[in-house]
C-alpha cells in the first residue's frame, strides 16, 4: 500500500495552527459542514484520511456494483532485524451500506460532507464515533471529519491493482495466461506484505518490486470481502489452493 504521502504537509498544517484544546483538534464550526451529496454511491469511493502524522489512518471505501467494503489502514512502529520499520495495519468494516449520504457500519456510522477550513472547501466523511485516539478535524459533538485524499484506482501498486477495487468476472480472467492469473492472485496477498517462502517463485518475483515489503507471515484476515470473492474466482479455474503461492 502506499504511504500517505499528505503526512508532511499535515504535520506543518498542524504545527502552524492555533490549539484549539487540549486533544489539539482542528474544530470546524457546525455552520461549515454541509451535506455532500451525490446520485450514486459510487461517486463516494475514495479514500479519507483521518487524524494527523503517526496516529493517522485513512479510510479506504470501495462501492463495486451494489457492495460497499471499507477498511481502516494505519501503521506503527516495529523492529525487523533490528532496524526500525513502519508496519502496517488493516481493519475491516462489516455490514457497510451508502444510503443518500449516510454512511453505516459494524464500527461507527456518519455522513458524507463538505467543509470549510481556511478558505477551503474540503469534502469528506463525517464519522460519529472516532476511532482515533487523537482528531485532527472535528465538530463541536467531537464527530471526526476526514477528508478526501486520493482515488482508489490510483492507490494499489502492482500489474493488476484492480483485482482489489473491482470484481472480477470468469471471461476475462480466461483471456489471461494462468500465470498472469497467478501474479494476480499473489499480488494481493503480497500488498499486504505477505512474507512468501524465501527463494520460491513469488518470493523472487515479489523482491523486485519497489513497492513490496514483507512483514506478515499470514494476511488473510486483511483481505477485504471483494479481495477474497476476486482470489475464489481465481481459484475456481486455476483450480488451484486459496493460499498464497509458495
Amino acid at each position: 500500500m502506499k504511504t500517505n504521502l499528505l503526512s508532511a504537509a499535515l504535520i506543518f498544517l498542524s504545527l502552524s495552527l492555533p490549539a484549539q484544546d487540549k486533544k489539539g483538534e482542528v474544530l470546524v464550526e457546525d455552520a461549515k459542514i454541509k451535506a455532500w451529496k451525490q446520485a450514486e454511491a459510487a461517486e463516494y469511493q475514495s479514500l479519507y484520511h483521518f487524524s494527523n502524522s503517526e496516529l493517522e489512518s485513512t479510510l479506504l471505501l470501495v462501492v463495486d456494483n451494489d457492495s460497499c467494503y471499507a477498511q481502516i489502514q494505519s501503521g506503527e512502529w516495529g523492529k525487523k532485524e533490528g532496524k526500525d520499520i513502519w508496519v502496517w495495519k488493516f481493519e475491516n468494516l462489516r455490514n457497510v451500506r451508502i444510503e443518500g449520504n449516510k454512511f453505516f457500519s459494524d464500527k461507527t456510522d456518519g455522513e458524507f460532507v463538505t467543509f470549510d477550513h481556511e478558505n477551503r472547501q474540503l469534502k469528506g466523511l463525517m464519522v460519529y464515533k472516532p476511532w482515533s485516539s487523537w482528531l485532527f478535524y472535528a465538530n463541536s459533538r467531537g464527530h471526526e471529519l476526514g477528508a478526501t485524499c486520493g482515488t482508489v484506482t490510483t492507490h494499489f501498486p502492482g500489474r493488476f491493482p484492480y483485482a482489489s477495487w473491482r470484481q472480477l468476472n470468469k471471461a476475462e480472467l480466461e483471456k489471461m495466461t494462468q500465470s498472469d492469473r497467478q501474479i494476480m492472485k499473489n499480488e494481493i496477498f503480497a500488498r499486504y506484505g505477505y512474507i512468501f517462502k524465501p527463494q520460491g517463485e513469488m518470493d523472487r518475483y515479489f523482491r523486485k518490486q519497489s513497492w513490496y515489503q514483507p512483514q506478515k507471515p499470514q494476511v488473510n484476515d486483511y483481505l477485504t470481502g471483494l479481495e477474497k470473492l476476486n482470489i475464489e474466482l481465481i481459484q475456481t479455474i486455476d483450480k488451484n489452493p486459496w493460499q498464497p503461492t509458495k
